[in-house]
């Protein structure tokens, strides 16, 4: 009977794990002592989705070491780092020779021939503060780009509110763009921190292990209103709202010495 293989995709949602579909992975002896029953897949290995891995059957053979990398990964997902290597026995079970580098994203229990790869989802932190780095509260954005379904899909193009709760927010849904498929996301400040400007649109992009990809320029002076890109966190620095009162006469000449009293509603909640 020809050793057949089956894989389930998983996505790691906290204290709930969900059903994926979409990921494609590639299989490979593991060394060049190992072989496929058909020899001629041993360059480039065999593909297979996690929904079919029937390319599999029959190829798989006793006594020799496989590896399984992901390629491909549901969309909202990181992609697993690393492959997990695994040996089939005569009886056609598979155990686990080493893991993959972010273990235990693989699962396998020895004897079973049911592969468990289990997915990480992107998550993109929005950090709001000053041009001091001081954390300011009570900022709204939008952004809008296209996001991802629960089970793994590309959904559709859309524009989605975030209220800070504090001075930070996790953005999710968001999919990573790869060769031959690149998503983009805009950041818009619609509600400023009170007493602060707008800060300007920001577009960026994640990559496969969920760090942010500027495609709009960063600011480069700390003095400079603007975001700022490190790692999975976007920082975005607002500047003060402040007017200059010039005094003049008549010609224009510049008139010294004059006060004034300025009353309305103020960012401390004062009003004078």
């Amino acid at each position: 009977e020809p050793v057949e293989i089956e894989l389930s995709k998983k996505g790691d949602k906290g204290s709930v794990t969900v059903n994926l579909t979409g990921a494609e992975f590639l299989v490979r002896p593991a060394t060049t002592d190992d072989s496929f029953a058909d020899a001629a897949h041993n360059a480039d290995g065999i593909s297979v989705t996690s929904e079919d891995a029937t390319a599999l059957t029959g190829q798989l053979v006793a006594g020799n070491a496989y590896t399984i990398t992901e390629t491909v990964t549901p969309a909202g997902y990181e992609k697993i780092v690393g492959p997990l290597t695994f040996e089939v026995d005569a009886a056609g079970n598979l155990s686990v020779v080493t893991t993959a580098e972010n273990d235990p994203a693989f699962q396998l229990a020895d004897g079973e021939i049911l592969i468990t790869a289990t997915d990480q989802p992107i998550e993109v932190t929005l950090d709001k503060r000053d041009l001091g780095d001081v954390a300011l509260d009570g900022a709204i954005f939008s952004i809008t780009g296209t996001f991802a379904n629960e089970d793994g899909t590309v959904g559709a193009e859309e524009t989605r509110t975030l209220t800070l709760e504090g001075n930070a927010i996790a953005i999710d849904g968001l999919i990573a763009s790869r060769e031959g498929a690149e998503y983009e996301y805009t950041l818009s400040e619609t509600t400023a921190p009170a007493g602060y400007e707008l800060a300007p649109d920001f577009t960026f992009k994640v990559d496969e292990a969920g760090n942010v990809i500027a495609v709009s320029d960063v600011r480069d002076d700390a003095t400079q209103p603007g975001h700022e890109v490190l790692g999975d966190t976007i920082t975005t620095h607002d500047e003060p709202i402040q007017i200059e009162l010039v005094k003049q006469a008549e010609d224009g000449t510049a008139l010294e010495g004059a006060e004034f009293t300025l009353s309305g509603d103020f960012a401390d909640g004062t009003t004078e």
